[in-house]
């Protein structure tokens, strides 16, 4: 399993889980591909203050079979939701599923 906690370093390698997974939840989340550290700085300080309320990448992890990914799971919170999305491969074809979507009070 690779674990990745930069969405810039995730989305080099996994733009296309990236886009199933956004994709799997209407566009809730659009996916940074200029995301930093100062991004990561600015996200930090309005969830510290309840005030994000777009959704934001936190990690992703994949897991690995002979030939590559074979299951991914991406975590995004916002200020009043948490959201897991799990993307496969199957027959070459990418599918997404939500495995949690839970709002915050």
């Amino acid at each position: 399993m690779k674990s990745f906690d930069k969405e810039e370093k995730f989305l080099e390698q996994y733009s296309d889980i990236a886009e199933k997974a956004a994709e799997v939840i209407n566009h809730k989340w659009v996916p940074n591909y200029f995301a930093n550290d100062n991004t990561r700085r600015n996200q930090k300080y309005f969830m510290d203050r309840k005030e994000l309320k777009d959704l934001v990448f936190i990690s992703a992890h994949v897991e690995y079979k002979l030939g590559g990914a074979s299951s991914t799971q991406v975590v995004l919170e916002s200020a009043n939701r948490d959201v897991t999305i799990r993307v496969t491969k199957s027959k070459g074809v990418l599918q997404g599923e939500v495995l949690v979507d839970k709002r915050r009070e």
